[in-house]
């Protein structure tokens, strides 16, 4: 019987510190920062990180035009991992100066098999001109403590311009109509009340 290559007969930990020095594992996460540019048109802007391993703080910044207002929302999820996860990922919307406008509502799912998917939303909210963060949290973790397998999210975050809504030409012109007649029956109240014993005319007044 062949007898397996020396070289290949290595355990699973003995391949794991040969990666690690190596090199080839992912570094603890950190912090890290996107810019999301300046917000004109309403637009559905993805954002997502992987490589994640440890706590991480990323913030992606935006603006909003002058005079322009949006409507605002988002949402992350990790998706369904079994080799890892983030289980405390968590968001909050800020000004740029630190003001708090959103705590994100974080979610977790679960799979028959027992997999884990997290997630963290943001309710529609108005914003108006000016600079922004979002923010997001998290412990990447591996489910084998002994082998640091990196995870990930990933999502979007959609901004919709929000203005007054333009009446149909059809729409306008019913309304005007309507002005019409409210204005006759104002006037025929301000003339003052038919004479007594005479009946009341088509408008009953």
């Amino acid at each position: 019987m062949s007898r397996m290559p020396r070289a290949v007969r290595l355990s699973i930990p003995a391949l794991v510190a040969a990666v690690a020095l190596s090199g080839g594992l992912a570094a603890p996460a950190g912090a890290a920062s996107f810019d999301l540019g300046t917000i004109t048109e309403s637009v559905s802007l993805p954002i997502a990180r992987d490589q994640l391993l440890g706590a991480f703080t990323d913030t992606y910044s935006f603006s909003i035009g002058a005079g322009d207002t949006f409507d605002v929302e988002a949402l992350i999820d990790t998706g369904f991992q079994r080799r890892a996860s983030i289980p405390d990922l968590a968001g909050s919307l800020f000004t740029a100066g630190g003001s708090l406008l959103q705590l994100g509502d974080a979610q977790t799912r679960y799979m028959p098999e027992g997999w884990a998917a997290h997630s963290v939303s943001f309710a529609s909210m108005l914003l108006g001109t000016g600079a922004y963060k979002l923010v997001l949290t998290g412990t990447g973790t591996s489910v084998f403590p002994d082998i640091p397998i990196s995870s990930l999210y990933f999502g979007h975050v959609d901004f919709t311009a929000a203005t007054a809504p333009v009446p149909e030409p059809e729409i306008a012109a019913l309304f005007a109509v309507g002005l019409a007649f409210v204005a006759a029956v104002l006037r025929r109240r301000r003339a003052g009340a038919a004479p007594s014993g005479a009946a009341p005319d088509e408008f009953g007044v």
